[in-house]
């Protein structure tokens, strides 16, 4: 192997090692900041609605029900 095969043989090792930094790099920035974590965090996702969905559609009467107050009439009237 003369002198000019081993400076290249060099240069592609130092883009190698500079290639496999820059991925490890970037695999921990990654592990840093999980973006999918971000949406549980600040949205609600549709999968999150599933549990609420049976209080979605209640009526007052439900309610009432629910709370055992159903001798109660107007008990979401706020006048007094």
């Amino acid at each position: 192997m003369n002198e000019q095969d081993r400076e290249l043989l060099q240069k592609m090792c130092d883009v190698r090692m500079a290639s496999v930094n820059l991925i490890e790099d970037l695999n921990q920035t990654i592990k840093e900041f999980d973006p999918l974590d971000i949406p549980a965090k600040f949205s609600v996702e549709p999968r999150d609605l599933r549990r609420y969905e049976p209080y979605v559609n209640l009526t007052e009467s439900d309610m009432r029900r629910i709370l055992g107050n159903e001798d109660e009439e107007n008990m979401w009237d706020e006048s007094g």
